[in-house]
C-alpha cells in the first residue's frame, strides 16, 4: 500500500509562517552583521531577488553585484565598481560607462571623490592592472560613495 503523503503535507498557512520567519531573518542578518556574511542557496532559487528586496528594506545602503559571470578578482572587482556606481552615484552611471563627457558634473565629482581615496577611476573601468589591488580599490569605491556602513552583497553561483 502506498503511502498518504497527501496527509502528510504542510498546510499553507504553516509555510507561510515559517518564510515569513526566514525573511524576518535575513533582513536582521543584513542589518546587524558586520564582515562577511555568506548566505548559501540554490541556483534558480529566486535568492537574487530576495536579496534585491532585502536590500531595499534594509536601513545602510545596499549594492547587490551579480558575480555569476565574473571568472576572477579583476572581473569581480570590476562587477563591484559597476554595481556600486550604479546603486550610489546615478548621476554618474553614464560618465562611468563612457557613455557621458568626461567633462561630465557628476563624473568629475566622483572621479575627485575617488582620486581623494587614491583610487584610479580609469584602471576599474577598464580593468587595467592587479587583480587584488582592483578588488581592494573597487572595495573603496562602494565605501567612499557611501560615506557610511553600507551592506555589499555579491551573488554569485558555486558548483
Amino acid at each position: 500500500m502506498a503511502p498518504n503523503h497527501a496527509s502528510r503535507s504542510i498546510p499553507d498557512g504553516q509555510l507561510l509562517t515559517g518564510h515569513v520567519a526566514e525573511w524576518g531573518e535575513l533582513l536582521s542578518v543584513l542589518e546587524e552583521r558586520r564582515g562577511l556574511t555568506v548566505i548559501v542557496a540554490d541556483p534558480l532559487s529566486g535568492t537574487s531577488a530576495l536579496l534585491t528586496a532585502a536590500l531595499e528594506q534594509n536601513a545602510r545602503p545596499g549594492v547587490l553585484v551579480d558575480a555569476r559571470r565574473c571568472a576572477n578578482a579583476l572581473d569581480l572587482a570590476m562587477a563591484i565598481a559597476d554595481g556600486a556606481i550604479a546603486a550610489l552615484a546615478t548621476d554618474a552611471s553614464a560618465w562611468w560607462m563612457g557613455a557621458a563627457s568626461p567633462s561630465s558634473t557628476a563624473g568629475l565629482h566622483v572621479s575627485r571623490l575617488l582620486n581623494k581615496h587614491g583610487i584610479d577611476p580609469q584602471a576599474l573601468r577598464s580593468g587595467e592592472g592587479e587583480d587584488l589591488s582592483r578588488l581592494y580599490e573597487a572595495l573603496q569605491l562602494t565605501i567612499a560613495l557611501a560615506g557610511r556602513p553600507i551592506t555589499l552583497a555579491i551573488d554569485t553561483t558555486v558548483s
